[in-house]
């Protein structure tokens, strides 16, 4: 009887150890090729620790009522105020966006927009823009980017809006 009980537990030892040493190497070979497929992905690891490192408020803006809004900006979701300034309260996005489409976005602004640039946009966006700042943005983005461009950039905001 006592060289059963070994013996069973001699062999539940061996199948576990050899389990564990398995999954650990099938473990391995599974985050070695998610590196390799992330790798070929193309994205800037720079641009994206950027990224993460703006700064997110920790509460949502609040429209105020007293404010009054014109016609444009509720369409947008924006909240006019004093003088020509807009400032804009995003919709929350429908959608989590996907690694792909932001890699592709920021590899597509970073190909057509120094750092420089893309630090006074969010700069002007951050405090509120004119409507003649908003205009040369505009003028600025569409001098700079292509037809398809423009409509990959459209087809983002029609698939996450």
């Amino acid at each position: 009887m006592k060289k059963i009980i070994i013996i069973s537990v001699s062999i539940i030892i061996a199948i576990s150890g050899i389990a564990y040493f398995a999954v650990d190497y099938f473990g391995q070979k599974a985050f070695d090729a998610l590196v390799d497929s992330a790798s070929t992905l193309n994205i800037d690891t720079e641009a994206i620790t950027k990224i993460a490192e703006l700064p997110i408020p920790s509460e949502p803006p609040t429209e105020n009522a007293d404010v009054p809004k014109t016609e444009e900006a509720q369409k947008n979701n924006t909240v006019e105020k004093t003088g020509d300034v807009v400032k804009e309260t995003p919709k929350p996005a429908k959608k989590e966006v996907t690694i792909e489409d932001k890699a592709q976005a920021i590899n597509l602004v970073k190909s057509k927009f120094s750092a420089g640039e893309i630090a006074d946009i969010q700069g002007k966006v951050a405090r509120g823009l004119t409507s003649q700042e908003m205009s040369e943005i505009k003028s600025m983005v569409k001098s700079r980017l292509s037809a398809q461009e423009i409509a990959k950039i459209k087809e983002w905001y029609a698939k996450y809006k």
